[in-house]
């Protein structure tokens, strides 16, 4: 199996899966209101040193590394509306390209709150084994750590 972080993000994308002749078993939707995803990404820093990305309310930095954490322009709040607004005019056609397949999930609770629910929801379909191959046990709360950052 895999994992499409992101993507598709247009119709074009999502048909080019389909005509791929890609199977999507799940498609995700983490349900969280925009002015929640702006806070979440108007407080996210960037360690250029190490290149951990923090946030200022919900995962605060070290003191001793504040002053060197950059503010990514895209992070900014004057480009977060355009970002907002795209995803919002692209979704509803993307996700009737995926009919069949979504899975809604409400994303407004913490990273490990929600990562228990998609871990759960994936296991319900038995898309998600308790192992993987190698006998490690598969890490999707970090998956979501990284998708709720970028």
């Amino acid at each position: 199996g895999f994992i499409l972080d992101g993507y598709p993000r247009t119709k074009a994308q999502a048909r080019s899966l389909r005509n791929l002749g890609v199977s999507i078993d799940a498609t995700i939707v983490l349900d969280v209101p925009d002015n929640q995803l702006v806070e979440r990404i108007v407080g996210r820093r960037l360690d250029p040193v190490t290149g951990k990305i923090y946030h200022l309310d919900y995962f605060p930095p070290p003191k001793e590394i504040v002053n060197r954490l950059e503010h990514r322009s895209d992070d900014r709040v004057e480009n977060v509306a355009p970002r907002i607004r795209s995803y919002n005019s692209n979704v509803m056609t993307i996700l009737r390209e995926m009919q069949g397949t979504i899975l809604r999930i409400d994303g407004t609770g913490d990273v490990a709150s929600v990562s228990t629910e998609v871990e759960k929801t994936l296991r319900s379909l038995h898309l998600l084994s308790m192992s993987s191959r190698n006998g490690s046990r598969p890490r999707p709360r970090r998956l979501l750590e990284r998708a709720m950052s970028s």
